[in-house]
């Protein structure tokens, strides 16, 4: 999971028997409850079908600060979490 200043990427799995709409809202309606942040309604999801797009999806997502000019490439973003 990577946040930003105005927005957040996750790469997540969920439980077959709950949909996808259903967690994000709880986690949304979690996060804002305990930090005050303010959502926008919705969310953008994308399938990931190969190691490969994993792979490239992933790269995106940890490029993204340096995109947005956040930190120098040779520096590491330090609002990432990475599960062990």
């Amino acid at each position: 999971m990577l946040l930003m200043p105005d927005h957040l990427h996750a790469m997540l799995t969920f439980p077959h028997d709950r949909p996808m709409k259903r967690v994000i809202r709880n986690f949304k309606s979690f996060i804002a409850r305990n930090t005050n942040v303010v959502w926008q309604s919705g969310f953008f999801d994308h399938r990931l079908r190969s190691q490969e797009h994993q792979n490239e999806t992933w790269h995106y997502i940890m490029s993204n600060p340096v995109r947005q000019n956040l930190c120098p490439p040779e520096h590491d973003w330090e609002y990432v979490w990475k599960p062990q």
